[in-house]
């Protein structure tokens, strides 16, 4: 299907539902990482090569378009736990972070946090109150809203919840000092 997209490029990232592409899920649940090597192996082998497809894992890349335009993009599979999916950790737990930008009693996991800077952030799940509304209510990450609210990304990606599917414009607003107030952002439905 994605060879058939006309797209420069085409950047991919797993999902909660994607078990066999986790490395630790599958170590934990099952005795044999065959699958999980194959299935990491469709996911950048030949064939994904030969459809322009780009599987990225967690962290900060860069891009040059043939136009020479430059990006950087964060990507991050990961949601705060929800039954037993792959790509989970816990609410009080930071993946987005640093220790010292972190929230009162959330821990900091993050290997990558998100990098000031970044243009792009592009992650399963969503931050909290953003497209985020399903029947449980609002899903999304509250680690996640505050790092993008830290970086203010040109865009930032996200699908993890169905019923939130749709676009919302976001315009960062700056004080006459440059510094962004609490309420940093308007949204424009």
């Amino acid at each position: 299907m994605l060879e058939s997209i006309d797209a420069e490029l085409k950047l991919v990232i797993p999902g909660n539902h994607d078990l066999d592409l986790d490395k630790q899920y599958w170590e934990a649940h099952c005795d044999d990482l065959e699958q999980h090597t194959s299935a990491v192996s469709t996911m950048t082998g030949r064939l994904a090569e030969e459809a322009g497809v780009s599987y990225l894992v967690e962290g900060t890349h860069s891009f040059t378009l043939k136009s020479g335009a430059k990006f950087t993009i964060y990507v991050s599979p990961y949601t705060p736990a929800f039954y037993d999916w792959a790509f989970a950790y816990e609410r009080n737990e930071d993946r987005f972070n640093s220790p010292r930008q972190v929230a009162d009693a959330v821990t900091s996991i993050a290997t990558e946090p998100i990098p000031d800077g970044v243009d792009i952030v592009m992650t399963h799940g969503s931050p909290r109150g953003t497209l985020d509304s399903c029947l449980g209510g609002n899903v999304g990450c509250d680690n996640l809203l505050r790092a993008i609210r830290r970086v203010k990304p040109i865009m930032h990606c996200f699908g993890h919840i169905r019923e939130g599917n749709g676009i919302e414009i976001i315009e960062w607003q700056k004080t006459a000092t440059g510094q962004s107030p609490p309420s940093d952002v308007n949204a424009i439905h």
